[in-house]
């Protein structure tokens, strides 16, 4: 992780044209926090990184060094739950899934992909819940029990 680190903070120091723009106080106060940024990647403390790009290019909007540390770290910070939803979604736990992609999108509501992935757990809970009334209609048509077959196959 160190290595790719220091090979994409090579790669992207920035163009010279763009530092001129900003005055000597802005740039250095963009290469302490590009430091600390960096620092936070290294100790996997993704969460705190982020605030921390954000500042850069609220400073300096065209800073693509900026740009590439905050997308790593808001991937590396949601990769944890996107995993735990992963599982509960295979699980079959979907309202489980649904929590964690909630979690995601709070505090990343500019991933798109999490409302997706909730309207998706929402669809399939759904589809499985008209399969059960169906079910239990079935069985209590199988008994006799045709007015109790009739309240669940109305609840769709």
């Amino acid at each position: 992780m160190r290595t790719f680190i220091a090979v994409l903070l090579a790669l992207t120091l920035g163009p010279a044209s763009l530092a001129a723009a900003l005055t000597q106080e802005q740039q250095e106060r963009i290469e302490r926090l590009r430091k600390t940024g960096i620092e936070l990647l290294n100790q996997a403390k993704y969460h705190q990184a982020i605030p921390v790009f954000t500042e850069i290019l609220f400073v300096s909007p065209n800073d693509i060094a900026a740009s590439r540390y905050l997308m790593l770290a808001k991937q590396q910070d949601v990769e944890p739950l996107c995993k735990q939803a992963a599982s509960a979604y295979e699980d079959g736990s979907y309202n489980k899934a649904i929590s964690h992609w909630s979690n995601i999108l709070r505090s990343h509501p500019d991933d798109a992909r999490m409302t997706k992935l909730i309207d998706m757990a929402n669809d399939l809970m759904a589809i499985k819940a008209r399969e059960s009334l169906y079910a239990l209609a079935e069985r209590l048509l199988e008994e006799k029990e045709y007015y109790q077959a009739i309240n669940e196959l109305e609840k769709l």
